[in-house]
C-alpha cells in the first residue's frame, strides 16, 4: 500500500507539468525512516505538531517504525523568471501514509531583494522551521520536542521576504500575516485523547451512568495571525529573531457523545530567540522561545563533527505557562514541566542519505498525555531511536 501510494504521488507531480508545454518543472523529494523502542520507563510523546511521536509502554514491545517515518515530495512550476507555483505533499506512518497538501503557494520575485508568497506556507517562528520535516537537514533525530511544537506551524495567508546584506553580514527577515484552521488539529488532537480529556473539564456532560464523555477531536482556528521573523549571517555563525501575534484563537472541542465546547483566546504573542554556530568541526546551538499564557521552553546542543560522523550533545527544558481563555491560571501541580537530554549521532556514508541514532533521557514532573505508572511521581524514560534520513 506504502509504495503505490508513492508512485501514485510521484506521478501526480510529474505528468501534471508536462501538460503545460514550456513552464520549467522541478521535482524533490525527502524522507525518513525511523525506529524508536523504550528501553525503560513510561513513555514519552515527541510533540512534533503533525501529532507523531507518543509512545507508551504498553504499545511498544521492539521497535516502532511507523510512527515518525515520512516521504514527501515538493514539486515547483517556474512560469517566469518571477513568478512561481509551489507545492508541498508528505504522507506519514502516524497517518497511514494518507498524502496531505502541508504546503502550496504562489511565488513572484518583485525585485531581486523582495520576494512575496501568496496560499498556504510554513511559519518561520523557529531557527529550524524549514527543515522541521527534512530530517536530513541537522544533526538531531527530530527537532527538539520541547521547542518545536507549536500547533499553527503553517497558515494560509500572504507573505514578503527581504534578503540584503551590509558588509559581511547577510539577512533574510520575513514579514507575514494569514489564519489557520485546523479541522481536526492532529496535535491538539493527539494530546487531548492520549490525555484522556473528557466533558468533566468542560460541559460537565454524563451519560445514563454518570460517566463523562471523552474527547474525540479537536479543531484549531485563528482569524487573524501576523509575524515577523529575521535570520543574520556571518561566517559561521546565524542569529534568528521571531515575533509572532494570533489573536480570533478559538479552541473546539468535540466528545464522544456529539456535542461540543468552544473556548477562545483574545491573543497570544510568540518569541523565538536562538544562535548557531557551525565551522564544519565544531556546532553550537541554542534556541529559546515563549508562547505567552502556554510555555516557556529552551535547548542547547553541542557537538563535533568527526570524520563522516557528527555528535550532539543536547539539554532541553519546558514549562508549562498554561493560561485558559477565561483568565484562570493552572497551579504549578498542574503545568507541565519535562527536562531532555539526548545523545545523537549521524554519519553520512551516501550522497543524500544519512544513518543516525539517538539515546534520548527524559524527566517529566507532570505530563497530560504519558502518566505516571509506577507511582513515584515523576515519569523518567529512556528511548532510543535509528533511522536514515534521504533526499532526492
Amino acid at each position: 500500500m506504502f509504495m503505490r501510494k508513492v508512485k501514485q504521488l510521484f506521478l501526480a507531480l510529474t505528468v501534471l507539468p508536462l501538460s503545460v508545454g514550456a513552464v520549467e518543472t522541478h521535482l524533490s523529494g525527502f524522507g525518513s525512516i525511523i525506529g524508536t523502542s523504550i528501553l525503560d520507563g513510561e513513555g514519552y510523546w515527541v510533540e512534533h505538531p503533525s501529532g507523531a511521536g507518543y509512545y507508551v509502554e504498553d504499545d511498544n514491545v521492539g521497535l516502532e517504525i511507523e510512527e515518525e517515518s515520512l516521504v514527501g515530495l515538493q514539486g515547483r512550476l517556474q512560469f517566469t523568471p518571477e513568478v512561481s507555483i509551489t507545492g508541498q505533499v508528505i504522507m506519514r506512518g502516524q497517518s497511514d501514509w494518507q498524502p496531505t497538501m502541508d504546503q502550496l503557494y504562489i511565488s513572484y520575485d518583485v525585485t531581486n531583494a523582495w520576494n512575496t508568497k501568496f496560499g498556504k506556507m510554513r511559519n518561520p517562528v523557529y531557527l529550524y522551521s524549514d527543515a522541521m520535516d527534512i530530517h536530513y537537514a541537522f544533526g538531531w533525530m527530530r527537532t527538539p520536542g520541547v521547542s518545536y511544537n507549536l500547533s499553527a506551524i503553517d497558515f494560509d495567508g500572504l507573505s514578503a521576504m527581504y534578503t540584503g546584506a551590509w558588509g559581511e553580514v547577510s539577512n533574510r527577515t520575513i514579514f507575514y500575516y494569514g489564519k489557520v484552521d485546523k479541522d481536526p488539529d492532529p496535535f491538539l488532537t493527539e494530546l487531548f485523547i492520549n490525555g484522556e480529556f473528557s466533558t468533566q473539564f468542560t460541559t460537565g456532560g454524563v451519560d445514563e451512568n454518570g460517566n463523562f464523555f471523552l474527547q474525540v477531536e479537536q479543531r484549531n482556528t485563528i482569524e487573524n495571525l501576523w509575524g515577523i521573523s529575521t535570520e543574520f549571517y556571518l561566517d559561521s555563525w546565524t542569529l534568528h529573531l521571531a515575533f509572532m501575534e494570533d489573536s480570533g484563537d478559538v479552541g473546539i472541542a468535540t466528545y464522544s457523545d456529539g456535542s461540543t465546547f468552544e473556548e477562545e483566546f483574545p491573543w497570544r504573542d510568540f518569541y523565538d530567540v536562538a544562535i548557531s554556530y557551525d565551522d564544519g568541526n565544531w556546532i553550537a546551538i541554542t534556541e529559546w522561545n515563549q508562547f505567552k499564557g502556554v510555555y516557556t521552553s529552551y535547548y542547547v546542543t553541542f557537538g563535533k563533527y568527526i570524520s563522516d560522523w557528527q555528535v550532539l550533545l543536547t539539554y532541553g527544558n519546558f514549562q508549562g505557562e498554561v493560561k485558559l481563555g477565561n483568565g484562570f491560571v493552572l497551579p504549578d501541580e498542574s503545568q507541565v514541566a519535562l527536562d531532555t537530554f539526548t545523545i545523537s549521532g549521524r554519519y553520512d556514508f551516501a550522497a543524500g542519505i544519512a544513518f543516525k541514532t539517538e539515546l534520548l533521557f527524559f524527566k517529566n514532573e507532570n505530563s497530560l498525555i504519558v502518566f505516571d505508572t509506577d507511582g513515584d511521581g515523576e515519569i523518567e524514560s529512556i528511548l532510543l531511536s535509528i533511522g536514515f534520513d534521504f533526499v532526492f
